[in-house]
C-alpha cells in the first residue's frame, strides 16, 4: 500500500477515535482495515475516498472555526 492510502487512514483514524470507530464509518470490517493499515493490500478506492472526506470534513470544520 502507498503511504498515503495508509497516512490517510491512520489519520482519519485518529479523528473518529480508532480503528474500530473508522471500520464502522468506512462501512468494512476491522479485520479488513488491519489488513490495509498493514500494508498487506490497498483499500478499495471508494473506501479511501470515504476517508479522505473524513480528513476533509475535519478540515474544513478546522477552518471554519478560525474564519468564525
Amino acid at each position: 500500500m502507498s503511504s498515503v492510502h495508509f497516512q490517510t487512514l491512520e489519520y482519519a483514524a485518529g479523528l473518529v477515535g480508532g480503528e474500530e470507530q473508522l471500520a464502522h464509518r468506512l462501512g468494512v470490517s476491522s479485520s479488513e482495515l488491519d489488513l490495509w493499515l498493514a500494508g498487506g493490500a490497498p483499500p478499495p478506492v471508494s473506501v479511501f475516498l470515504k476517508a479522505v472526506d473524513i480528513v476533509t470534513d475535519a478540515a474544513i470544520a478546522r477552518l471554519s472555526n478560525h474564519i468564525d
